[in-house]
């Protein structure tokens, strides 16, 4: 039968002057674990931790078609009599929608770093869950009753 080991805390945060060594240690684990970002208390920005979207066809569309307004504005000459702003916005006219195979060729892409986002979030979503275990852990008992019901680590503090 396999035995599950917990590693004994090396702080237990009773009192103010348990702070600075149990935030050190706060950090060093959320670091190993890729979650410093959304847990870090002293930080004048909170970072949620957000399931990325998958992309479709509109989302994949948007960028393609703002790479080629790029191009158009860029590549914009005026003809004879012509203002740059009105060789401008016949060179947007002319832009068109990419192909469906374009489209399709791109969506492929995202969705495969879609699946890397996707896996990034689901081991840093455990990894969020192991800090709430690590910090109930390590905080002495009579304080625990102000982390109950959080619903985050960083609504903790």
């Amino acid at each position: 039968m396999a035995q599950s080991s917990q590693l004994k805390p090396s702080i237990i945060l009773d009192a103010p002057a348990d702070w600075e060594l149990w935030l050190v240690c706060l950090k060093t684990y959320a670091t190993a674990l890729d979650v410093w970002e959304f847990v870090n208390l002293e930080s004048q920005q909170r970072i949620d931790l957000v399931e990325p979207p998958m992309p479709t066809e509109d989302t994949v569309t948007a960028p393609i078609m703002e790479e080629r307004r790029a191009a158009a504005r860029e590549s914009a000459v005026p003809q004879q009599g012509q203002s740059q702003e009105q060789a401008i916005t016949a060179a947007l006219a002319a832009v068109r929608r990419p192909a469906l195979r374009t489209v399709q060729a791109r969506l492929l892409v995202e969705e495969k770093r879609n699946d890397r986002e996707y896996q990034t979030y689901l081991n840093r979503k455990q990894s969020m869950g192991q800090m709430v275990i690590w910090i109930h852990s390590t905080i002495h008992q009579r304080h625990l009753q102000h982390t109950y019901e959080k619903p985050s680590v960083i609504t903790l503090k």
